[in-house]
């Protein structure tokens, strides 16, 4: 694992299309901004099971999304 100290504002590139901005940090929370392409499945650690059993029991498989739509509802 790379492990990166960055300050507000600060950016990290991951790949040509992945970008990863620190906005806000303010005591224990840190507000992150993640641009990337909208085929890319982007959801909190907690969610991911939840979203591999969602996907696996409907027919979104191949549409993400639309699943992480349905998630955040």
């Amino acid at each position: 694992m790379l492990v990166l100290g960055r300050k507000e504002e600060q950016t990290i590139q991951i790949g040509n299309e992945i970008r990863v901005t620190i906005l806000r940090i303010k005591g224990n929370s840190v507000s992150v901004g993640i641009e990337a392409p909208e085929q890319v499945l982007i959801l909190r650690d907690e969610l991911a099971p939840t979203a591999r059993a969602w996907e696996a029991e409907s027919d979104l498989g191949s549409q993400p999304q639309a699943m992480a739509l349905a998630i955040c509802k």
